[in-house]
């Protein structure tokens, strides 16, 4: 009633007392959450839309029995929003001088932001996997770039140039291939009947890495289409449930990603 008549000042007052006052059943407490939240972002609170994001990741993990199908979709949306302060962390070292401590402050924050959308998994919502995903796909290419296009040494001649580019892009080839082998984890997903935007993304991002074999053809976008409407159908089905839809071993997509 106060959300559609636009006053959300006087919802937050409800929503905050509902919580305080009825914290079970926890599914319902969460879902109060995710509606302070939501609130909080439309009007540009930041800091108390990220704390109704960790309270409600908290809960779903403290939920024990009451934990429910719904509160895991929850949880994992709201871990995929908190997991990017680590994506970003990553992306912001440079590879400029000093090279090797920078090389180490990136690789180290790469570890760590891997290592946090690999943890999103455990919730088993497929487009949150297909999400993280894409995400460790792009932080493998993000760290191949970063290293063709770091910071020269200056006290190299021309033949010691020449044999310091070769040694970069040894060591930045096995990541762009790590980024498309993740990328096709993403692929694999067509293969059961599941469609989403991060699917494309990957899509997307493959037909440029491997425009031979993922180039998008009038024929490949049909039966992507079909794929789409198929697994929407599904997942309208799967919404009544838990709004999430479940991916059986959705695991195995992080973990022969970040295997190697």
């Amino acid at each position: 009633m106060y959300e559609k008549a636009g006053e959300k000042n006087k919802a937050l007052l409800v929503y905050i007392k509902s919580v305080d006052y009825f914290p079970v059943p926890i599914e319902d407490a969460i879902e109060v959450r995710q509606k302070m939240a939501d609130i909080y972002l439309e009007k540009g609170q930041n800091k108390q839309y990220i704390y109704q994001l960790k309270q409600i990741v908290k809960g779903d993990a403290a939920a024990g029995n009451g934990r429910t199908a719904r509160t895991k979709f929850l949880a994992a949306n709201a871990s995929l929003v908190l997991a990017e302060p680590k994506l970003e962390a990553f992306k912001k070292v440079a590879l400029v001088k000093p090279f090797k401590k920078n090389l180490k402050k990136k690789k180290k924050r790469m570890r760590e932001a891997i290592n946090t959308y690999t943890k999103l998994v455990e919730y088993q919502v497929g487009a949150v996997t297909a999400a993280a995903t894409f995400y460790i796909a792009e932080i493998y290419f993000e760290f191949n770039v970063a290293l063709l296009e770091s910071e020269r040494p200056t006290n190299l001649n021309e033949e010691e140039l020449e044999e310091y580019e070769l040694v970069i892009e040894d060591q930045a080839y096995p990541f762009e291939e790590k980024a498309i082998s993740v990328h096709e984890k993403n692929m694999e997903l067509l293969d059961v009947g599941i469609y989403n935007k991060w699917i494309d993304k990957s899509l997307e991002k493959l037909s440029v890495l491997l425009p031979a074999r993922y180039a998008k053809t009038e024929q490949a976008s049909e039966i992507i289409t079909l794929i789409q409407s198929s697994s929407l159908n599904k997942e309208k089905k799967n919404n009544k449930k838990d709004q999430g839809g479940k991916v059986e071993n959705d695991a195995v997509v992080i973990d022969a990603a970040t295997g190697g």
